[in-house]
């Protein structure tokens, strides 16, 4: 049988595959995965973005924390700043002012002591004295050396004095000593707050003894 068409020589070549298709879609694979690395960076980025607040959080907590307590250990140990810590309250600013104890005075052995104007609250005292002492038996004597130099008289309303006083919500416990009575014609009330170690010493001429222990029994104790 005669052979028919076009001789294989003279066939065309066969078509060459596009390229450009295989090529698209590799480069669309390769975009894809950058895509992925680079949201799994930003989710691990974030993720270790939040322990570096923590740690700053936690460091400033801690240093305020030390703050606190070098400020209160400095408080505790200034015998001027406890003493006006522990004042009776009617003393507005400036009214106590910080003094020298003289040699030979009842207030030699005060770690601190102040001198204070007019007291503000009903009754309060015209001119008083505190001082801070460092123990139990330099209070006791302080006290009884002042006592020593005042004209004494009963407290209104209660005994001879010097004699203990007490808070009314512990009347078995001895807070400390008071003793009423006049110094060169002024009315005068000395006492001790024994857990302060605190000395006070107040005067009237106004007030009257009367309201000075008025005074003493609202805010001084």
């Amino acid at each position: 049988q005669p052979f028919t068409g076009t001789p294989a020589w003279n066939q065309p070549p066969p078509k060459r595959r596009n390229p450009w298709p295989l090529i698209a879609g590799v480069a669309a694979l390769v975009v894809v995965l950058v895509v992925a690395a680079v949201g799994i960076a930003m989710v691990m980025g974030g993720d270790d973005s939040n322990p570096q607040a923590n740690r700053t959080s936690t460091t400033t907590t801690t240093t305020t924390s030390r703050t606190v307590t070098t400020t209160t250990t400095t408080r505790a140990s200034n015998p001027q700043s406890k003493l006006l810590s522990v004042l009776p309250a009617g003393y507005p600013n400036g009214a106590c002012t910080p003094a020298t104890p003289k040699a030979n005075s009842i207030w030699v052995n005060a770690l601190a002591m102040v001198d204070c104007d007019q007291n503000t609250n009903q009754g309060g005292p015209s001119r008083a004295v505190y001082g801070l002492f460092a123990n139990a038996d330099l209070l006791k004597k302080a006290f009884n050396d002042d006592v020593a130099a005042v004209q004494l008289l009963n407290c209104p309303g209660a005994g001879p004095s010097p004699d203990g006083w007490h808070h009314d919500s512990t009347p078995t416990v001895t807070a400390g000593s008071i003793a009423c009575g006049t110094y060169k014609n002024h009315p005068n009330i000395i006492w001790t707050n024994d857990a302060k170690l605190l000395l006070c010493d107040v005067y009237g001429d106004p007030p009257s003894l009367e309201d000075l222990h008025t005074w003493w029994t609202n805010y001084g104790g």
